[in-house]
């Protein structure tokens, strides 16, 4: 989440007033660290409630003395994964350019790969995925996903049902078993459909399919997983198409 310099300033001198004191903190202790009016620290305050970042409280008068109690702030878990995460940006400014790249680089080899399946399915001709090229081969993710294309699109050329598989990935289970799940009962229904022939070095390209998933981060996996189940949808959609009788 974006805020303004100023905004952060006010929630990051919270997040710090809270920790030294651990319990929430009066807007007037915020106006005196960040010398402000307290009527600025509570319109701020009010704001950062908004937008979920901070909560409010309630305390009794500390003086014992009879009268409205006072109103108490402290950050909430999203505001300290905002604070936390800005801190680590600046504390580590070049991975958070390379996360980024890597995000970028997922994105290209990722709407490629989107592509040839979708001119596999329209032309209905020879068409494999070169997993060599560096666009595919620069990580992880991005080999794995350009092999389960590969798989797919013999899935399509071999009218394996979609559909069921669809239904793999929507099982309320356990995710780190979803991917072995489905890529096994992928690789087993091209098997029986005689995908041998069609690729016969399958037992190298699954050896390296274990190996790359093994190094995948758990981020990474749900984007494979979340990349699998679009590809799938829309061979399942095809196919649904397909087997709707005219009317």
């Amino acid at each position: 989440m974006k805020l303004s310099k100023r905004r952060f300033e006010f929630l990051e001198t919270l997040v710090d007033l809270v920790n030294q004191k651990g319990a929430p903190v009066h807007y007037i202790d915020v106006s005196e660290k960040m010398n402000v009016s307290k009527w600025t620290a509570y319109d701020m305050m009010r704001q950062l409630a908004e937008d979920g970042l901070v909560e409010t409280s309630y305390s009794l008068n500390p003086s014992g003395s009879p009268g409205r109690s006072l109103v108490m702030f402290s950050p909430t878990r999203k505001g300290l994964s905002v604070v936390e995460a800005h801190r680590v940006e600046n504390l580590y400014p070049q991975q958070s350019d390379q996360a980024t790249q890597g995000d970028d680089e997922w994105q290209r080899a990722k709407d490629d790969l989107l592509n040839q399946i979708h001119m596999a399915s329209e032309k209905e001709v020879a068409h494999s995925i070169d997993l060599t090229k560096d666009k595919y081969d620069s990580s992880p993710l991005a080999y794995c996903a350009a092999l389960i294309s590969l798989l797919i699109i013999e899935a399509q050329r071999k009218g394996l049902d979609l559909v069921a598989l669809s239904g793999i990935l929507e099982i309320d289970a356990d995710k780190r078993m979803t991917l072995p799940l489905f890529t096994g009962l992928l690789i087993g229904s091209l098997l029986v459909r005689g995908a041998r022939k069609l690729l016969p070095d399958l037992e190298n390209l699954m050896h390296s399919f274990s190996h790359q998933v093994e190094q995948l981060e758990q981020a990474n996996e749900d984007r494979l997983l979340e990349f699998i189940q679009t590809i799938v949808r829309k061979g399942a959609s095809a196919q649904a198409c397909d087997n709707t009788p005219a009317v």
